[in-house]
Parts: C-alpha cells; sequence; structure tokens
C-alpha cells in the first residue's frame, strides 16, 4: 500500500459509511485507481464467497457485517462481543463447512486454529 492510499482510508469518514458499495464509492471520489483496486478484491471475495456450502457462505456474510461495524462501534466491549460472536459462530459450523472456509480463505482458517484466539474466547 502506498502512503496516498493510506491517506484516502485515512481520510474517509467510516461511522457514515453504509456498506461496501458506499465504502467504495466514497474512496473513488479521493482516488478512482484505489477504488477499482477495491472493487477488484471485492469481486474476487464474494465469488468465493458464493461458492462456499450453504452455511459457510451465511456465516461469511455474516462476519462481513460484523467487521463492517467495527469502524462505528464506539466501546471496545461492543467490538470484543462481536469478535466472539465470530468465533463462536465458527466453531459451531460443522467440520466440512470449516475444512470449505480454510479452503477458500486459508487465512481464517489460520486465525481461528491460533493459540491467542483460542485462549481469548476461552477467557471471554
Amino acid at each position: 500500500m502506498t502512503t496516498q492510499e493510506v491517506e484516502v482510508f485515512d481520510s474517509i469518514d467510516y461511522g457514515s459509511v453504509k456498506n461496501e458499495k458506499d465504502f467504495i464509492d466514497k474512496v473513488s471520489k479521493k482516488d478512482a485507481k484505489l477504488a477499482e483496486k477495491l472493487r477488484l478484491v471485492n469481486e474476487t471475495i464474494y465469488s468465493k464467497i458464493n461458492a462456499l456450502p450453504e452455511q459457510a457462505r451465511q456465516y461469511m456474510l455474516k462476519t462481513i457485517e460484523r467487521v463492517s461495524s467495527f469502524a462505528s462501534e464506539s466501546s471496545v466491549d461492543g467490538i470484543f462481543k462481536s469478535i466472539r460472536g465470530i468465533i463462536k459462530d465458527y466453531s459451531k459450523l460443522s467440520k466440512d463447512d470449516q475444512n470449505a472456509l480454510v479452503t477458500a480463505f486459508p487465512c481464517i482458517g489460520e486465525m481461528m486454529k491460533s493459540w491467542f484466539l483460542l485462549f481469548w474466547e476461552f477467557l471471554n
């Protein structure tokens, strides 16, 4: 990421962002090339999500919604509550759905298996 791209992200009023499209539109007003990169990433992610089994797909859509709310969340407790929900919902998925998620998004599997998250979930 370039310094200019970071500055664009820093200049966004995240509290006013309604959804991914709105975010990309706001970025587009400041940097059209960066907005196009975001559109391509968004399309790639959603094509992978749409190819998942139904329960895994629903999990990812709900997780995106939760993560999107972090920017407008005013309390740390609210963010932690969302993270707990993400972890608990993942653990409720069948092994097949978890495997499908890990195959499509390897970083998710690594995060969910990390000792830090497992320990953090235990504490909360």
